[in-house]
């Protein structure tokens, strides 16, 4: 499985409004200065009002007032679910239906002392005999004198559908990428513990950072779908977002200039050179989401560029790796605003999950190699002990009949548990009795020596055939003909000894 599985993990760009409801006419909208005097919606024809876009309308350090028209379906007024005039702007906003006040969100005012700051989304109750089918009007009064930023497009959306919560409203338009935050998290455990003690440090290092930034980027967008936050929150919210994205982006350089071996010193040239593009592209872009954007994009096309390189180099993986970053670098321009809300995410959390699926499989090789070393090892030293015990053999110690016997371990065929005492029986015949548990003198037995039932030891020099049994247990016939029982327990552990040789 391939790194850039993750371009196949792409379903569904989100929804913004819900399919089906009355819409506004946000393209057309009229702007009016607004006065402390105003006691309700002007005409909107008198001096300083202009016609604009919704988008451009803007309250920041002002008050301004703005007509926006809805048409109305006698279908649409038909249901039996209340509604609701919803309205999302980075400012405290007043809101008019046909010239009857609905409410407030935070209060308008002229300075920043006059304004209450509002929510960044909020839902106006609207009852339905105010509505009429045809033509309507809203008059939204907006100011904003608390944020932190200036934005080029502080008001966002208002629409009119079935009365309710906002928050819910905006979670529902997150729901289908939030099952996408679970590969992060698991990105950022799997590579975080292979940082911390793996053999790939710094390319693990790298892959957590890069999980753990789009994963904090996803919590920070979907904040707003988890509490109604006042609006100059939402500047903070911006930047954490920026933040993340950069973040990101200097992440998944450092993983590609770290697989493909590049140099420290080419490296770090490499990187101080990204950050002034990404600062440049941010830079010339209009909006935070274009800043975002555009720093991604800047980091997926020169992480794509350092692939080509390497990948002409010799390094063949870098063709895959440059054809999914080539892809990610354009696609921002194709989608527009989908790419943030849900794109990002997919791509992000599809590269990060095939790399854990990577990890695993490379984590699964090591094993395997690791296992075969220790039973090499394993076979090594106990043909090593092997060797020492024909060269000089050792002496097992044993008291029988009140008398100490030393006995040497090579003429010892095996030993059974038999009451108090173990039977100690010898190559020739002789069985000698050993006053003691055989726990206490399996401690003293070589290598050669394996327990494979509670009550045997034998002696694998003597070993001359294994038979198993149906049910899993089985027997060991000894040289002398002697068939001792094996345990259904111990079975694979005494057949893996005696077919590595390792007894």
């Amino acid at each position: 499985m391939r790194q850039w599985l993750f371009l196949l993990i792409v379903l569904w760009v989100l929804p913004l409004t819900a399919s089906g409801a009355p819409q506004t006419a946000l393209d057309s909208v009229r702007v009016c200065p607004a006065g402390p005097a105003d006691a309700g919606p002007p005409g909107f024809t008198g001096p300083g009002c202009e016609t604009m876009s919704f988008w451009a309308a803007d309250p920041q350090n002002r008050e301004i007032w703005i007509e926006i028209p809805l048409t109305m379906t006698a279908e649409d007024l038909s249901g039996a679910r209340p509604l609701g005039v919803y309205v999302s702007a980075r400012a405290s906003t007043e809101l008019y239906l046909n010239g009857v006040k609905l409410g407030a969100n935070g209060r308008p005012g002229g300075s920043a002392a006059a304004e209450i700051p509002g929510r960044i989304d909020a839902a106006f109750f609207a009852p339905r005999d105010l509505f009429r089918a045809g033509e309507n009007t809203i008059a939204l009064r907006a100011s904003a004198h608390h944020g932190l930023l200036r934005l080029t497009a502080p008001m966002q959306w208002v629409s009119v559908h079935a009365y309710g919560d906002p928050t819910q409203a905006v979670l529902a338009a997150y729901w289908p990428v939030l099952p996408v935050f679970a590969c992060f998290v698991i990105g950022v455990a799997v590579f975080g513990v292979s940082a911390w003690r793996g053999p790939a440090r710094r390319l693990s290092a790298a892959t957590a950072a890069m999980a753990g930034f789009a994963g904090a980027q996803l919590a920070a967008e979907t904040l707003r779908g988890v509490t109604g936050y006042a609006y100059p929150l939402h500047d903070y919210r911006l930047i954490a977002i920026l933040l993340c994205a950069a973040g990101f982006g200097l992440s998944l350089l450092a993983h590609v200039l770290v697989r493909f071996g590049v140099g420290r010193r080419a490296a770090a040239g490499l990187i101080t050179g990204s950050v002034l593009a990404m600062i440049a592209a941010a830079a010339l872009s209009r909006g935070f989401d274009a800043m975002t954007a555009s720093i991604l994009s800047a980091a997926a096309a020169i992480a794509a560029a350092i692939c080509i390189w390497r990948a002409a180099a010799g390094r063949r993986p870098g063709w895959l790796y440059a054809a999914g970053l080539g892809a990610a670098a354009i696609l921002p321009w194709l989608t527009g605003s989908a790419f943030l809300n849900g794109w990002f995410y997919y791509l992000a959390g599809g590269l990060v999950l095939a790399l854990v699926v990577e990890q695993s499989f490379a984590f699964a090789r090591e094993r395997q190699r690791r296992l075969k070393e220790e039973r090499r090892a394993h076979v090594l030293d106990a043909a090593l002990a092997r060797a020492r015990q024909a060269a000089q053999p050792q002496k097992i110690q044993f008291v029988s009949a009140g008398r100490v016997i030393y006995a040497p371990a090579n003429e010892i065929t095996r030993l059974n548990a038999a009451g108090d005492y173990v039977e100690v029986c010898f190559e020739d015949g002789r069985t000698v009795l050993y006053n003691g548990p055989l726990a206490a003198l399996e401690e003293s037995l070589p290598e050669t020596f394996i327990r494979v039932h509670r009550s045997h030891i034998v002696n694998a020099d003597f070993v001359q055939s294994l038979e198993r049994d149906p049910g899993g247990a089985g027997r060991l016939y000894l040289a002398g003909g002697a068939a001792i029982p094996v345990s259904r327990r111990i079975m694979p552990a005494v057949r893996s000894a005696l077919a590595d040789g390792a007894v």
